[in-house]
Order: structure tokens, then sequence, then C-alpha cells
């Protein structure tokens, strides 16, 4: 489920198969490239194209490596936003939202798919939690909250919008 497999899924294992094919360098010379050109004079970013590339290189390129490897993403978002309901607001039934999220039709289908939406949003979720982890336990956690709101930002383009303005807010609130 879904019975079909979109261009646009394919895309990133394909992508991600030639940047391996060609040790991580780009078709203009760049080492470890940021953006990859998608059609004409658009450029996406490439997040998820390296986590598709690590699954590649352990298990192929198939539609099964690919949709696995964004249902796992996806997962860890899922548990992100009970974790967050868990350790910063302390709810007794954090798990709830677990089992909410999973049965979102809308969720329901596209963390099944391999799209850039659905790392951007598991990784958005995993940057909320780390950063509520920094300004309410350990300032440690600073460092997850930066590395997963740089693969918000590389994972869909656009997130970076969103990333921009979560920055903006988070820095005036602060």
């Amino acid at each position: 489920f879904p019975a079909f497999f979109f261009s646009d899924e394919a895309m990133q294992s394909i992508y991600a198969e030639q940047l391996i094919d060609n040790h991580f360098i780009s078709a203009n010379n760049k080492n470890i490239p940021v953006y990859v050109p998608v059609e004409g004079d658009r450029w996406s970013p490439m997040a998820s194209i390296y986590i598709q590339a690590a699954t590649v290189m352990l298990f192929g390129k198939s539609v099964l490596q690919t949709r696995a490897t964004s249902i796992f993403i996806s997962l860890l978002g899922v548990v992100s936003v009970g974790l967050i309901l868990k350790y910063i607001f302390n709810q007794k039934y954090w798990w709830v939202a677990i089992l909410f999220l999973t049965l979102l039709p809308a969720w329901f289908l596209h963390s099944r798919t391999a799209f850039e939406t659905v790392m951007a949003t598991a990784f958005y979720a995993i940057f909320l939690l780390f950063y509520l982890l920094y300004r309410y336990k350990n300032p440690v956690y600073l460092f997850g909250a930066v590395v997963f709101g740089a693969l918000t930002f590389y994972s869909y383009s656009n997130s970076q919008a969103l990333m921009g303005v979560t920055a903006i807010g988070l820095i005036v609130s602060d």
C-alpha cells in the first residue's frame, strides 16, 4: 500500500545510486553535493537522497528498499511526537499521539511513500524533540536540534522556508 510507485519516489533511489556510482561527486565535480538538478533550472535539496544512498548500499535499489527507508524515518518522527508529550509535557497517555498519527488517513498514506515531504516532516518532529529537550532538560541536546534542523532544511524545498520561520521564532522566544 499504496499499490503504485510514483516516479518522484523512484527519483531518490535513482539519484542515490548515481551518487554512489560517482563516488559522491556530483555532475559538476563538487564533492558531497547539497542540491541535485531535478528538471530544467529547478534544484532540490538532497538530505533524503543521502539517507536513501545508505540503504541502497546496504540492500540494493528496489521499491521495498525505497519505501522501507521512508517508513523507518517516518516512524522516528511519530515516536518523537510521543516523546515530546512524555518528556516535555509529562502526559500520562503520551502513546495516544503515536496511535492517533498512525490512524490519520493522510499520514497513513504518505508515510508509506518515499516522497521528500515524509522525511522532512519526520526530521522536523525530531528537531522539535531535540530543541525542547535542550530548552527543558539539558543544553547538550542543542547539537541534535541543529543536526535535525539541518536535515529538515535540506530534505525538501518547502521546508527551507519552514525552518527559516521556525529559527526566527525560536530566536525571538529565546
